[in-house]
């Protein structure tokens, strides 16, 4: 009998999720390896400038949620990371935050120094740009999660709004989640 692990209100094998890391490990240490300038263990890293989109959604509100993220190359527009988080139960609200702290903890992965991110939930991208107050006690602690990641780029962050059409690949990767029960990963350019 395989030994299970607790994943968003969900039983994985353990030897599925150790496999999904290890696979999410290889692909970050190979691109941070191909950004590296010079082949010893003193090489530099070379500013990387990303543009992540997220996306989350509910399906009940509250109901299975999803939150997906894509995280790609400012600079030639290269897919980085493309991942989908499966969450359980939560709102529209919550599973926004959690997909914008999943692309934020993507990037910083990455060793990004630079994040612009980009998402149609008008209310997160106007709180977290400080024109909204956070007013939901449920809201409040993933908000504060995600200023401290997005505090975390050395060339800073900031964050636009964009209609939902301009969103779809952020958004497939929520949908998946939620039609899987499972976190999907798609690291592949």
């Amino acid at each position: 009998m395989s030994k299970e692990i607790e994943n968003n209100n969900e039983n994985m094998p353990l030897e599925a999720a150790l496999c999904s890391i290890k696979q999410a490990a290889e692909y970050l240490e190979a691109f941070i390896a191909a950004r590296t300038v010079g082949g010893d263990d003193h090489g530099i890293i070379k500013p990387l400038h990303v543009i992540v989109n997220f996306d989350g959604g509910s399906r009940g509100n509250p109901g299975p949620a999803g939150a997906g993220a894509v995280v790609c190359d400012a600079g030639d527009k290269s897919i980085l990371y493309r991942g989908g988080v499966f969450l359980g139960k939560a709102t529209c609200n919550v599973a926004e935050y959690e997909a914008l702290i999943h692309g934020l903890g993507a990037a910083q992965h990455l060793n990004a120094s630079k994040a612009d991110i980009f998402g149609d939930s008008e209310l997160v991208v106007l709180q977290m740009t400080g024109e909204y107050r956070v007013k939901s006690p449920r809201l409040k602690p993933l908000h504060r999660r995600a200023v401290q990641l997005a505090d975390g780029f050395e060339g800073g962050c900031s964050f636009r709004h964009i209609p939902r059409e301009q969103n779809a690949a952020a958004d497939r990767l929520a949908n998946d989640a939620m039609d899987a029960g499972a976190d999907v990963l798609d690291a592949k350019n």
